[in-house]
């Protein structure tokens, strides 16, 4: 919030609402900064939500494997509610806007974004730990995860530890190289 009290932008993002025909987003400003909030249809909020993301995702990358539940309709409702994240934003973008995503919810909205043609510059946040390179590959269809994430120019982590097993991952994964740190 105080890099957009700043510089200004637009934060976009889940409401926290859940609605079966979920309306365009209405921009509203708060003390200075703009918001603009999608809800969820109550099937996205179990499949993408509940599911995928809080099931799958969130268990993994805490380490917590006896936690995972993996189904891959969770997995189908979490890449369709990204996608459908993308194409709300793209549609809200102007020249010259950089992206910031953040966190495991959004980790194929990079790569959702591009299809739709946004060439602006993108850099992805996780605030979760990242779990070691052959945790993260035990997880059913993780490569595409990883190449989603990727399409952000920019990846930033918690720790370093964080980073070299998300760069480890990709290397196994992807066969991508580490950059520099």
């Amino acid at each position: 919030r105080e890099a957009l009290e700043t510089q200004g932008g637009v934060w976009f993002g889940w409401s926290g609402r859940r609605n079966a025909e979920p309306a365009a987003p209405v921009p509203h400003v708060v003390r200075g900064v703009t918001y603009a909030t999608a809800d969820l249809t109550p099937a996205e909020y179990q499949t993408y939500y509940q599911g995928f993301s809080n099931s799958a995702l969130y268990p993994m990358l805490l380490y917590r494997m006896g936690l995972l539940r993996f189904r891959a309709e969770d997995l189908e409702g979490y890449r369709l509610a990204n996608a459908r994240f993308a194409a709300v934003l793209a549609g809200m973008l102007q020249p010259g806007d950089r992206i910031w995503v953040h966190d495991y919810h959004l980790l194929t909205l990079p790569e959702e974004l591009r299809a739709r043609g946004v060439t602006g510059p993108i850099g992805f946040f996780l605030h979760t730990p990242f779990s070691p390179a052959g945790m993260f590959a035990a997880l059913p269809r993780a490569a595409g995860l990883v190449r989603a994430v990727c399409a952000a120019d920019v990846l930033g982590f918690q720790t370093a530890q964080d980073r070299d097993n998300f760069a480890e991952t990709a290397m196994r994964l992807l066969g991508v190289g580490r950059a520099a740190a």
